[in-house]
């Protein structure tokens, strides 16, 4: 597995492209422009899926570039797949011109949903509490997890926007501090981490709200 992060759109957002072992596929997680150097880093590969961890414009705006230049499939969860194709759904609607995203081609809809890529295997894992869509891609041979804005290294996805919730955010947590200490984390921004880092955190947080 190759992992390469580009931090794009207004706000820096961290757009991933995964790179299978056989070297000829790539998915591409939460494209966040339809910057040139996304699609110049993507022109050797198949690009099969493009998933969203969630519906925020920042993290769908590239989208549409990529799907009509690879004929890939665009995965986001069903509770997410609104905010593709509505501006006030999004928040792009006020903050900048409005973001349009073609709309999914495969909704998820529970943790039953898998991804493979070639020899790579993903579980999507439900963590609603930023968004109520959000979800987590996790690849245990790799022990690599794309969390979105769900989790960064020493605090939560925000929860003041609509779909935000703190209840659901905590049942959430109680999952991702399952996995183990050395899984490496790739958040949707700032810096990648590994999950030990994280965990001291989110059971200080869980144990406030018992």
């Amino acid at each position: 597995m190759q992992i390469l992060k580009l931090p794009l759109g207004p706000i820096g957002a961290n757009t991933y492209i995964v790179i299978s072992g056989m070297g000829k596929k790539a998915l591409v997680i939460d494209p966040a422009d339809k910057a040139p150097e996304l699609l110049e880093a993507l022109k050797n590969y198949e690009v099969p899926y493009i998933v969203n961890t969630h519906g925020h414009f920042d993290h769908i705006y590239g989208n549409q570039a990529v799907r009509e230049w690879k004929n890939s499939q665009i995965i986001i969860h069903r509770k997410d797949s609104r905010m593709l194709i509505d501006p006030l759904e999004n928040f792009s609607d006020g903050f900048l011109s409005p973001v349009l995203s073609p709309p999914a081609d495969i909704l998820v809809e529970d943790e039953a949903f898998s991804l493979s890529l070639d020899e790579l295997k993903f579980q999507i894992i439900c963590v609603p509490g930023h968004t109520r869509g959000s979800i987590a891609l996790y690849c245990e041979e790799e022990k690599v997890l794309f969390p979105g804005d769900f989790i960064f290294s020493n605090t939560i996805g925000r929860m003041d926007l609509p779909g935000g919730n703190i209840e659901e955010m905590i049942q959430s947590l109680k999952k991702i501090i399952l996995l183990p200490d050395d899984t490496h984390v790739y958040p949707g921004h700032e810096e990648d981490f590994f999950l030990s880092d994280f965990k001291p955190f989110a059971e200080s947080l869980i144990g406030k709200r018992k």
